[in-house]
């Protein structure tokens, strides 16, 4: 990672950074949110229902704990985000 991004992330509290996932990885993001869409846990909110527009809030599911686990895990966000903030502690 260039050093002009974390300066900036530094400076500004957000950067954007492009291409940091695959077309597997984002379909393996994909496929887990469709999954919590399909089995959503107890305190679900969907406000937009019965609406053309579609939303999906779905804190603290219990269901998802562990598919979502794997999925984190699988995905470069710990290295990418070590980098940012030049942690090995992430």
């Amino acid at each position: 990672m260039d050093e002009s991004v974390r300066q900036a992330f530094r400076n500004d509290g957000a950067v954007h950074i492009e291409d940091c996932l695959d077309e597997t990885q984002l379909a393996q993001c994909h496929e887990a949110f469709m999954w919590a869409v399909d089995n959503p846990g107890p305190h679900v909110f969907r406000p937009l229902d019965g609406t053309e527009l579609r939303t999906h809030i779905d804190n603290a599911n219990p269901l998802a704990k562990d598919r979502l686990d794997e999925l984190v895990s699988s995905l470069p966000f710990g290295k990418l985000f070590a980098d940012l903030w030049g942690s090995e502690h992430v």
